[in-house]
């Protein structure tokens, strides 16, 4: 990871008794998408530590939010990214368009960690098949995208994935589905439109859209699942 010593926590911070704060830096998170932000946070939390060994490879990594969960158990980190990130390239490793072949050889990263990328991509299936080479036999593929969510970073959002999808482009893949998680319910959905409906009015739309995120956001660690109404569904896959 490049320029590393400069990195510090954006959208998630771990507290001293290692639990995810979301946001980090209260300027890295939309006010009107703290809820989604946290949910997905919290499922970061729990299947990444699963599973992050040897050589980690963060596509799509922006400002490498999630760093603080995976650094500890990897012994290498790469961090890779499109030349148009909103996000910035300040520690990417190497540029990379997903949507093409992966500037990384055959069978030699261990855990491939795609988080809110692949809803970006035109073409998943090239992705896909391009995990499922870079992953070394055993290795696994941590990857999650928006469902019932506003279009974001337009015009570069393709695509909404069912966890029939994942199981789908998996299948093609050659990769195993491990897990497959459908986060949300109809409340959380409609307090995350809500938000983000209310922040624009003057003055007072951020206080009321933090506190009707705050009112819905489910207690503890809890990650509720929806199968008709998910906020996103999210995946763990395994390389043979």
């Amino acid at each position: 990871m490049k320029d590393r010593e400069h990195w510090k926590p954006t959208r998630i911070a771990l507290t001293p008794e290692g639990r995810v704060r979301v946001p980090g830096d209260p300027d890295a998170v939309y006010v009107g998408s703290i809820l989604v932000a946290t949910l997905v946070a919290r499922w970061v939390a729990h299947a990444l530590p699963e599973v992050a060994r040897g050589t980690v490879l963060d596509v799509g990594c922006g400002q490498v939010p999630y760093l603080e969960l995976y650094e500890p158990k990897a012994e290498r980190v790469v961090c890779t990214d499109w030349p148009n990130s909103l996000h910035g390239n300040r520690f990417i490793d190497f540029e990379s368009d997903l949507n093409r072949r992966i500037e990384t050889d055959d069978a030699t990263v261990d855990t491939l960690i795609a988080t809110d990328v692949i809803e970006h991509l035109s073409r998943p299936g090239i992705f896909f098949s391009e995990a499922a080479r870079v992953l070394r036999p055993g290795g696994h593929l941590v990857v999650n995208s928006p469902f019932l969510y506003p279009i974001h970073e337009a015009p570069y959002d393709f695509h909404r994935y069912t966890p029939y999808a994942y199981e789908a482009m998996a299948e093609e893949a050659g990769l195993e589905l491990v897990k497959v998680w459908s986060v949300g319910g109809a409340g959380l959905v409609m307090a995350d439109i809500l938000a983000k409906a209310v922040v624009r009015i003057p003055l007072i739309g951020s206080l009321i859209a933090r506190a009707l995120q705050g009112i819905a956001l489910p207690s503890g660690d809890s990650l509720p699942q929806s199968t008709l109404y998910p906020l996103f569904v999210a995946a763990v896959m395994r390389k043979p």
